[in-house]
């Protein structure tokens, strides 16, 4: 009967015991730099035709002497809702409208009566199942605190980074201190960087045990329900927030002598989708070392290795605090200390702007390559003379220019060195 007894005990009609709106900060980034006008023209022809960034980027213009990317009006919510159930819709795990991410996909699935809605069968006092993805689930779970963080891909590198990652930080002061389990979708993330980052983010004790994390599957009743998927995509204030949470060591520029190739070819690299390969990348690879040993500054090349930088966050944390450079195809984010030279090569089949948003964000000096892909999973020939003459511009370096991200509002104003907290208005 104790289904029974949770079923009647529910609260409100609508359950909501706390809710807030955040108004985030207008920023802007600078663009990506590139080895020739013909690559700039390129990016901006390929920009302007694709689709999915338009609605956060609010415009591209000039300013002293410098394109950059506008971000204005951003807003995310937090809602907790008292004694929720989730059975399965919003639908985690999937990209489209009825994604639970979607700005389209409304909360009130979860405002409704467990009994009226047939989670709770009053007469044999059991669950039932239920459709919306989970269509053989027939128990349920209790928990105490559950924040709902059910991203498309979330068990993955890149989608844990760009939006779990900022779905925890922004709910993160309204969770209770070692009481907090999350929701994702049919994986949980199993890399120990993510989940030594899960801990602080859910602000459990750094070698908590992370046996509590829930995925779907089941049907889930939680005392306290955090829904934070509003929540947006790009913001420098969850990477500033995320540094003092993790408490990432940095080096000062000029003592980081790691170059770090990322591979994504599937032996060595640790990469779980395949294509957007360099075919050309051993050439590649050792004009980059020849490059390097003339210089004779120190500089060590070193292909990425999950099993070996990310075995752990010590071998993570201490690897990112020694990188001078990263090269390498489109691919997943990581933590680099500012001023950190990045060198992208984007194939141009499958153009997106997420990196050099994220990478901008955390202050890197990120140049891109339109690079011409070869088959149907965009694999790619590396331009090796530009990407080494780009090394070879820019290794040890800050980005002409001061700044790559600054404040930006209607009025003239000096720039803060800090971006500040979003602001609650609710």
């Amino acid at each position: 009967m104790r289904l029974v007894k949770l079923a009647k005990q529910l609260g409100s009609p609508t359950r909501i015991v706390a809710a807030e709106e955040l108004v985030y900060p207008d920023f802007r980034i600078r663009l990506p730099g590139f080895p020739s006008e013909e690559y700039e023209r390129r990016w901006l022809e390929l920009f302007h035709n694709a689709g999915g960034h338009h609605e956060r980027i609010t415009r591209i213009g000039k300013h002293g002497g410098f394109m950059w990317a506008y971000y204005r009006g951003q807003r995310g919510q937090n809602l907790v809702f008292q004694n929720a159930v989730y059975k399965g819709s919003p639908v985690m795990d999937m990209w489209g409208p009825a994604a639970a991410t979607s700005p389209d996909v409304s909360h009130e699935v979860f405002t409704v009566d467990a009994v009226d809605a047939g989670i709770f069968n009053t007469t044999t006092a059991a669950t039932v199942a239920v459709g919306g993805g989970m269509p053989h689930a027939q128990k349920l779970q209790l928990v105490d605190e559950l924040v709902f963080a059910a991203s498309p891909d979330s068990w993955s590198w890149q989608h844990f980074n760009d939006r779990v990652v900022n779905m925890l930080l922004q709910a993160r002061h309204m969770l209770t201190a070692g009481q907090s389990n999350a929701v994702f979708g049919r994986k949980v993330p199993a890399n120990k960087v993510h989940r030594h980052v899960l801990s602080a983010l859910l602000r459990q004790q750094p070698n908590a045990s992370l046996g509590s994390m829930l995925v779907s599957g089941q049907l889930l009743f939680a005392r306290r329900f955090v829904h934070t998927l509003r929540t947006p995509l790009i913001h420098p204030w969850f990477n500033e927030h995320l540094h003092k949470v993790l408490q990432l060591p940095h080096k000062p520029l000029n003592q980081r002598k790691l170059v770090l190739y990322m591979s994504r070819a599937q032996k060595g690299s640790g990469a779980r989708n395949g294509g957007r390969n360099v075919v050309n990348e051993g050439e590649l690879f050792d004009s980059i070392r020849n490059m390097l040993e003339q210089r004779g500054e120190g500089e060590q090349l070193t292909q990425w290795n999950t099993q070996v930088h990310a075995a752990n966050w010590q071998n993570f944390s201490k690897t990112m605090a020694s990188v001078r450079a990263i090269v390498g195809p489109h691919g997943g984010a990581l933590y680099a200390a500012p001023n950190t030279l990045l060198v992208e090569s984007l194939p141009s089949t499958r153009f997106g702007v997420l990196f050099w948003e994220m990478l901008s964000i955390m202050r890197l000096n990120v140049h891109v390559l339109i690079t011409e892909t070869v088959n149907a999973q965009h694999d790619m020939s590396a331009d090796v003379p530009s990407i080494v003459r780009t090394l070879e511009n820019e290794l040890g370096k800050e980005r002409e220019g001061a700044t790559y991200l600054e404040h930006v509002y209607p009025w003239a104003l000096a720039a803060a060195s800090s971006l500040g907290t979003p602001i609650s208005v609710a």
